[in-house]
């Protein structure tokens, strides 16, 4: 059971814009390498998004003093080399190598990526949520979730167990009952929790958390503009009224949705008007 636990932290919306990474090294089913690595992200993606600070804490600041990814590349490649490797929605953190290593012409390693989220859903059917510290607190892992190196830690924690739970004795087994793709392929959307399109009206499924709650309450203020009933889509402003955001009832073009990828508050209020509107029967 050879594999890397990977786990990157980005500085906004952006996947080029890493600003921490942390890899846990695994062989022969036991952990042999912890690293943290600090990043400044490039100077194209360098702006750090509140949201973002506010999840996993980390400030323009504090990156100031940090590399840029070319030099920890350096120091991460040999730990990577020759092995597969795992991540908690493993597209998200995939894409952030991919497309960071791309933007400084850096070549990719020759490995397999398997996502844990999935592999989770295979090894413990019927969990209420498989979000990381979900599901490692339901096995009795314990961690500060949203540091990097501690999510990699809780990555490789779920890999070996799901690898008990599921009879396998290697990285490879796993990798087919996850049913991951490799790095070379892009990628995939694995959205965990995303509203589905429900015959006869909206429906959006229930919400957990302090951010899907702050995010219900913070939908009457949004600023509509137009309402298609028909396509089941609608067009909001952004706060500052800057920007206009096109909204379904499956994604949002605007940036809490495509970082956090769960439900935004101009997606509940779009359920809301579609659900009113069919009540009062227009």
């Amino acid at each position: 059971m050879n594999f890397a636990a990977l786990d990157f932290e980005t500085a906004n919306r952006y996947p080029e814009s890493p600003c921490s990474l942390g890899v846990v090294v695994v062989r022969e089913g036991r952990v042999v390498a912890e690293r943290l690595w600090g990043i400044r992200p490039h100077r194209a993606f360098r702006t750090f998004e509140r949201g973002n600070t506010w999840i996993h804490g980390i400030t323009a600041a504090a990156a100031r003093e940090w590399p840029e990814f070319p030099p920890v590349w350096e120091e991460v490649r040999p730990l990577l080399e020759g092995l597969p490797l795992a991540a908690h929605n493993a597209p998200f953190d995939l894409e952030v190598l991919r497309r960071t290593l791309a933007l400084y012409a850096l070549t990719p390693p020759p490995a397999r990526g398997l996502c844990t989220v999935r592999l989770s859903r295979r090894a413990w059917p019927g969990l209420e949520s498989y979000k990381l510290h979900r599901v490692a607190r339901a096995l009795g892992f314990s961690f500060k979730h949203h540091r990097a190196l501690e999510d990699a830690r809780a990555c490789a924690f779920l890999a070996l167990r799901a690898a008990q739970a599921l009879g396998v004795s290697c990285f490879r087994d796993l990798e087919d009952l996850a049913a991951s793709g490799s790095l070379e392929e892009g990628y995939e959307v694995c959205l965990e929790e995303v509203p589905a399109r429900m015959a006869g009206g909206a429906h959006i499924p229930p919400f957990r958390g302090p951010r899907e709650e702050g995010a219900k309450a913070r939908a009457a203020s949004t600023r509509l503009l137009d309402l298609d009933r028909e396509e089941a889509c609608g067009r909001f402003r952004s706060s500052d009224g800057s920007r206009v955001y096109r909204t379904t009832l499956e994604s949002c073009t605007c940036p809490a949705f495509r970082h956090h990828r769960v439900p935004c508050k101009h997606m509940l209020r779009l359920a809301a008007e579609l659900e009113g509107r069919k009540a009062s029967g227009e």
